[in-house]
C-alpha cells in the first residue's frame, strides 16, 4: 500500500513537472518591429524583427533579412531604449590629457640611463611644472567637451531574453509536436563556456 502511493505521488510529480515545462513562458520580445540583438554561431546581429513563427523570427539588418531559429541562438536581447553617452565622454576628455601628461613625464625619466644623467634629470624634473601646469586645465576643458560630444550620442540599452525560460546559461526544452502531431519530449541541456 505504502510503495503504491509512493509511484502514485512520484507520477503526480512528474505530471505536474511536465505541465509547468508544457506551458512555460515563450520567448518574449519577438513582436514585428522589436530591435533586437541576436548571438548565435559566434556572430552577433542587430537589427529589427520584420516576421514572427513558432519556429523563429526574421531580423531585418539594414538592407539585409537573416532567419532564425529560436534553437540555433545563443542569447537574445531587447532594446529597451537608448541613452546618452554624456559620461563616458566626460571620463574620456579628462583622462586622455592627464594620461599625455603622465606619458610625457614618464618617458623622459626612462630616457635616463646613460652618461650624462644628471642633466637629462634636471631636465626632466623642470619639465614637470610645465606639464602639470597644461595637463590639469586640458583635462577639465576636455571632460567639458567630451561630455558635450557625448550628449549628442546614443547607445541602446540592452535587456536580456530568456531562451525557454532559461536565461541563456541552460535549458530543458517543453514538450512539443512532430510532424505527425504526435507528442514528444525533447530535452537537453547547453552550457556556455567563456
Amino acid at each position: 500500500m505504502v510503495a503504491r502511493q509512493g509511484v502514485l505521488a512520484l507520477f503526480t510529480l512528474a505530471l505536474f513537472t511536465l505541465t509547468l515545462l508544457a506551458v512555460a513562458p515563450p520567448l518574449q520580445a519577438q513582436s514585428v518591429g522589436d530591435r533586437l540583438r541576436v548571438s548565435a554561431m559566434d556572430s552577433t546581429h542587430v537589427g529589427s524583427v520584420n516576421a514572427v513563427s513558432d519556429v523563429g523570427f526574421e531580423l531585418m539588418q539594414g538592407d539585409f533579412l537573416r532567419s532564425f531559429t529560436y534553437a540555433a541562438i545563443d542569447q537574445l536581447e531587447r532594446s529597451v531604449g537608448t541613452r546618452r553617452l554624456w559620461k563616458e565622454g566626460f571620463v574620456t576628455g579628462l583622462t586622455v590629457p592627464l594620461y599625455i601628461g603622465g606619458a610625457v613625464i614618464v618617458g623622459c625619466f626612462s630616457g635616463l640611463g646613460g652618461g650624462d644623467t644628471g642633466y637629462v634629470a634636471i631636465i626632466c624634473f623642470l619639465l614637470i611644472a610645465p606639464v602639470v601646469a597644461v595637463a590639469i586645465p586640458a583635462a577639465a576643458i576636455g571632460a567639458v567637451v567630451g561630455a558635450g560630444i557625448g550628449a549628442f550620442m546614443q547607445r541602446d540599452v540592452w535587456a536580456p531574453v530568456p531562451i525557454d525560460g532559461a536565461t541563456g546559461f541552460g535549458s530543458v526544452a517543453a514538450p512539443r509536436f512532430g510532424p505527425e502531431r504526435r507528442v514528444g519530449l525533447e530535452m537537453g541541456v547547453r552550457f556556455r563556456i567563456w
